[in-house]
């Protein structure tokens, strides 16, 4: 079941100009088949006339980097259930930007735009009503648990791999003193 709500969450498109969400249908040479998350009927949008955005390859501007869509809504649909009230799309910006430092608390003041915001939380409604939002990898999880070592065993790692590439350096410089003495002859 989640693999099936990851492939259509993956498939969700926003289009500049145009209200809501999309599913994305097809792709054609001339522009996208689309169909509206709240409605029916399908859109044709043409290459040349707007610009289809996937939401997987959207994200929040933080200091460092820039937070993926789908770990912003996964951490807001977190918070939800912990209790925390998603504003209303139409709130204050100081509300809005409260509630998404609740969030993303690293998020970059001076890109982040309350629209941006806006945007997000109506997003957010719009997936959860479709029953889209995405859920968190569990894979994540695990494979944080499989590579954290002991840390006398990293040490241990880290010493042997200095050990390899010292006698790898000695052994190219004494190779380069032959060449150099028969050159040298």
């Amino acid at each position: 079941m989640e693999d099936k709500k990851e492939r259509e969450f993956e498939r969700v498109a926003a289009v500049i100009g145009k209200p809501g969400l999309y599913t994305l249908e097809g792709v054609s040479p001339r522009g996208f088949v689309l169909k509206p998350l709240n409605g029916s009927g399908i859109v044709f949008v043409s290459v040349h006339s707007k610009k289809v955005m996937l939401l997987k390859d959207l994200g929040i501007f933080t200091y460092e980097d820039t937070a993926p869509l789908k770990d912003v809504l996964i951490a807001i649909k977190q918070k939800e259930s912990e209790g925390v009230l998603v504003p209303d799309e139409n709130s204050s910006a100081e509300e809005l930007f409260k509630f998404l430092e609740i969030v993303v608390p690293d998020y970059d003041r001076t890109k982040v735009k309350t629209s941006d915001v806006k945007k997000l939380i109506k997003w957010y409604k719009i997936l959860k009503e479709n029953d889209l939002l995405p859920e968190p990898d569990e894979q994540e999880g695990q494979e944080n648990e499989t590579e954290s070592e002991p840390e006398s065993e990293q040490v241990a790692n880290t010493k042997s791999e200095e050990t390899k590439s010292s006698k790898k350096t000695s052994k190219k410089k004494s190779g380069r003193k032959s060449r150099n003495k028969k050159q040298e002859k």
